[in-house]
């Protein structure tokens, strides 16, 4: 079940940022609706797993949270929002692992570049994108995976739905790789 960014209380998240000293990440009303309604069927389309979706009003505030100092790459640390203890419920649903999604961004550029003496210019757009995210092993009570993915993409313009659906494909994939779900074999 992948949470959505607001997972918990703006009021506990505004604490806990705090004390980490860090500001959270914005979408915008277009790039949360994106996220809300089509990660969810992306991931289940990429995993044998059965996945819930994305419920943008479910909060998970009966756990307690803090942030963990995690290491991948062997040498590259990251800090993530990860409950303490504890089992989350969806609607009476326990399922067998939660994704917690974080400071995903979508940072966009136009950018205009002259060529020769000026006698003609390119026009693109770039997009930063980026997202830390965490399965949570609801069984067992601790974290399953963790990571951190980022891509950088040169558009034509400014991008649009389709552009979204494929960075979230590419995270989602990503993601299932680094996890124990089991990514969706195509047979031809």
């Amino acid at each position: 079940m992948p949470l959505s960014p607001d997972f918990v209380k703006k009021s506990t998240r505004d604490s806990l940022l705090a004390q980490k000293n860090s500001t959270p990440t914005s979408l915008d009303q277009r790039e949360r609706n994106y996220f809300n309604h089509y990660m969810g069927p992306v991931i289940s389309e990429l995993t044998t797993a059965d996945v819930i979706g994305i419920d943008p009003f479910f909060s998970a505030n009966e756990l307690t949270y803090s942030y963990k100092q995690l290491t991948f790459d062997e040498e590259l640390t990251i800090q993530l929002l990860a409950p303490d203890t504890g089992v989350i419920k969806y609607r009476n649903i326990t399922p067998d692992f939660v994704l917690f999604i974080e400071d995903l961004h979508f940072e966009k550029e136009f950018v205009e570049e002259r060529n020769g003496l000026g006698r003609w210019t390119s026009n693109k757009y770039t997009m930063d994108t980026g997202v830390k995210y965490l399965f949570w092993d609801n069984q067992s009570q601790r974290i399953a995976a963790y990571g951190k993915l980022e891509e950088r993409m040169d558009l034509l313009n400014y991008p649009d739905k389709a552009i979204y659906l494929k960075v979230f494909e590419s995270f989602a994939s990503e993601m299932i790789h680094n996890s124990p779900l089991v990514h969706k074999q195509v047979s031809l």
